[in-house]
């Protein structure tokens, strides 16, 4: 179980992960192929119950492509701090400058 890891840093496999609802299937299938073309490159942030609370749909994905997901254990009243700073307006992200020609 998720719940049952130390805080901070820990891989879990695959089928510890478990699947509630995927309300965001589209986005889960692009980050499912970008897995299968590099590899697992994500992680997610988890409370003390070992609920995913960022990156759910690379959670879903890993799950799927039966890959180990990187956690980041943290306790409930950082994730309400953490959710905080999530949901601030920070501006815009300009990335004309950062265009890849190859594309």
């Amino acid at each position: 179980m998720i719940s049952d890891i130390p805080f901070g840093c820990s891989f879990v496999d695959f089928y510890y992960i478990n699947l509630r609802k995927n309300s965001n299937p589209i986005v889960v299938k692009e980050i499912s192929k970008l897995i299968i073309k590099y590899g697992t490159w994500g992680s997610v942030i988890c409370n003390e119950q070992g609920a995913v609370v960022v990156n759910t749909e690379y959670a879903i994905a890993c799950k799927l492509l039966e890959k180990p997901l990187l956690v980041y254990k943290m306790k409930n009243a950082e994730v309400e701090d953490l959710k905080s700073y999530l949901q601030e307006d920070y501006g815009k992200y300009y990335f004309n400058k950062f265009r890849n020609k190859r594309l």
